[in-house]
């Protein structure tokens, strides 16, 4: 069934959702959304929509999955939440303990509640400047780490209130090594030098920030050398690695974290968007010392570690586990890149397909190698008009995400690429 929208309607439906989208004299104006079952959705019209965007990254079991919704209501009728500072619940606790032993880190850790992302990876900062008495924090070009004060200065992009205000003191940015981006390993290595020789000494540097793979740049996987030179230069100067797996994990990119590809650790690991399927749960789980440094300077809030929340993200780690969605997030993403590449063959404006397990993108430029926002966006307005949920990204705006709810049938994954493609064939910028 086509979603009954106007052109324009529809061009902002699919700007909705990336900070990074050129054209912000257009206010988004989402969906209208009634009901959710599993990948598809329904409109208060009546309309069916494959929802190929994972509730923004955060479905990783879909829209109520039974388990999930069922952990919930059992919650529910035992407890809501009592507040943070003056005690806790049996199911933030065992959480606690479940993702510590689940996380890739060999040393002992610890678990610190937030209620999102952003809040999150503020506090990992926090931790860091803790435990080293130093302030400056090295992030990264085309990084998107939320939309708080601290959160939003990390984050790499240009936007009206990017530089954060106070918070953005002493963040210093390098870049993101990447073909999409046009910088290599030599070009971060480069800027880093000058960066140690010009503002700041290595000494002075609290904690590195990085995304395995860059969501809203437009789905941008990290080299397995940018990492190891990431954790080298921290070993070095005794530098914190904050890994925000926000977008990553859990299993979206074929393994619980996405860190599991590349074969380091890390000091901390922000978890938010799927760890609970959309509830307001996020969490730092890291080294002890490092964690404890906050905990011990009692930094507390009301809903951190929200007792539903909890039980849902319990839920969540089941249904990981009873119906391997790590595998199933390696079988989405090669189907689709399968489907994908076939009809690259008569889209000359496809300039790259890329991503990791069930994250991927689309990337298009002109025939100069200028970014073809134009058709992007024209592409996005015509795969919602039919029918499938998709999300624009891209420093340009130029990249079409993918992100799939795990538990996409197989008969939905080749429904919505079906529908996506022939968007795409019939759509002229």
């Amino acid at each position: 069934m086509h979603i009954p929208v106007t052109p324009a309607g529809a061009a902002r439906m699919a700007h909705t959702g990336s900070p990074l989208a050129g054209d912000r004299d257009v206010a988004p104006a989402p969906v209208l959304i009634e009901r959710g079952e599993n990948a598809v959705l329904c409109t208060a019209g009546g309309a069916r929509l494959i929802d190929f965007s994972a509730n923004g990254g955060a479905g990783v079991t879909g829209h109520r999955h039974p388990v999930v919704i069922s952990a919930m209501r059992a919650q529910l009728d035992r407890l809501v939440h009592v507040g943070a500072p003056f005690a806790s619940t049996a199911q933030a606790t065992s959480l606690a303990d479940r993702l510590e032993t689940l996380a890739p880190i060999a040393a002992p850790c610890s678990t610190a509640w937030a209620t999102t992302g952003a809040e999150a990876v503020e506090l990992a900062v926090t931790m860091a400047r803790l435990a080293t008495g130093r302030r400056a924090v090295l992030a990264f070009a085309g990084a998107w780490h939320g939309e708080t004060g601290m959160a939003r200065a990390l984050s790499g992009v240009r936007t009206d209130t990017s530089s954060g205000g106070d918070a953005g003191a002493r963040i210093q940015f390098l870049p993101f090594p990447h073909a999409a981006t046009g910088a290599g390993l030599d070009d971060m290595r480069r800027s880093l030098q000058l960066l140690f020789r010009t503002r700041l000494a290595p000494q002075e540097v609290a904690a590195v920030v990085i995304e395995c793979v860059q969501g809203e740049a437009g789905v941008l996987t990290a080299s397995a050398t940018l990492l190891h030179d990431v954790r080298a230069l921290c070993d070095r100067h005794g530098i914190v690695l904050i890994v925000d797996e926000s977008r990553t994990a859990l299993a979206r990119t074929g393994k619980l974290f996405a860190l599991e590809h590349f074969d380091i650790e890390a000091d901390l690991i922000v978890l938010a968007d799927g760890l609970s399927d959309g509830l307001p749960l996020a969490a730092v789980i890291g080294r002890q010392p490092l964690v404890q440094t906050v905990q011990r300077q009692a930094v507390q809030r009301t809903m951190w570690g929200h007792a539903v929340a909890a039980a849902a993200a319990h839920a969540v780690l089941d249904v990981i586990h009873d119906d391997m969605l790590c595998s199933r997030a390696a079988d989405l993403g090669r189907a689709w890149m399968n489907r994908m590449q076939d009809a690259r063959r008569t889209q000359t404006a496809i300039a790259d397909l890329r991503g990791l397990g069930a994250m991927r993108a689309v990337e298009f430029r002109r025939p100069s190698g200028e970014p073809d926002v134009l058709q992007a966006r024209v592409v996005a307005d015509a795969a919602i008009a039919a029918g499938v949920l998709v999300s624009l990204g891209g420093s340009d705006a130029n990249v079409i995400r993918f992100q799939f709810p795990l538990t996409l049938s197989d008969d939905d994954l080749g429904d919505g690429i079906d529908r996506f493609v022939a968007a795409m064939n019939g759509a002229q910028a």
